[in-house]
């Protein structure tokens, strides 16, 4: 007896062919909450709900090609499947080393939805953790951050720092343009290096 739907073994393998024929199969008719009526619930919707566990608690079909890092799996499920992005499904690629798929799921979710605008810090940090450079140089450029409030009495930057989570998590393009922009020296890169490792 299968404990997932067969979606999840078709991306397990990376069965790109077979994925694309699943898909209009979970358009299927389902009844309305409010009447007798037979309506359609569109493979969008199955395809958002549908979970790895029986008991729901699983990854959805996204999340699932997202850590196995099959880009094409990832891209048919977005633009045939309709599934939507979400922050678990980023992670999840980040978490494997999926770098292609995390930017192309960066690019069709908006990760600081639910973050006050006036509230930098925040929205830097997230940034920083992501890899999100333009979002960084944005930070930079039209808000003029500022990176030395995160620096201690030695002028070393403290853990959970913008740089300590751009180098923790392996981010170097942002490292890189915080260094082009004069607010980092190698030697702080370094210092970043040795708290990131000290905290593993």
């Amino acid at each position: 007896e299968l404990c997932s739907p067969p979606i999840f073994i078709a991306i397990d393998y990376g069965l790109e062919e077979l994925v694309s024929i699943m898909l209009p199969l979970y358009d299927v008719p389902t009844k309305s909450n409010n009447d007798n009526n037979n309506n359609k619930t569109s493979a969008t919707t199955l395809i958002n709900t549908l979970s790895s566990e029986q008991d729901g608690g699983g990854y959805t079909p996204l999340q699932w090609a997202s850590w196995m890092g099959s880009l094409e799996i990832v891209k048919l499920l977005i633009q045939v499947g309709g599934a939507q992005v979400d922050e678990e499904a980023v992670s999840l690629a980040r978490e494997n080393d999926h770098e292609d798929i995390a930017t192309y799921l960066q690019q069709h979710v908006d990760i600081y939805s639910n973050i006050d605008s006036s509230d930098l810090d925040t929205i830097m940090d997230k940034a920083c953790r992501n890899g999100d450079s333009t979002k960084v140089r944005e930070l930079l450029d039209d808000e003029n951050y500022n990176l030395d409030q995160w620096k201690d009495g030695e002028g070393k930057y403290l853990a959970l720092s913008p740089m300590y989570m751009a180098v923790k998590f392996g981010h170097y393009d942002v490292v890189q343009l915080f260094m082009d922009r004069g607010g980092v020296m190698i030697d702080e890169v370094e210092s970043a290096l040795a708290t990131a490792a000290a905290a593993e």
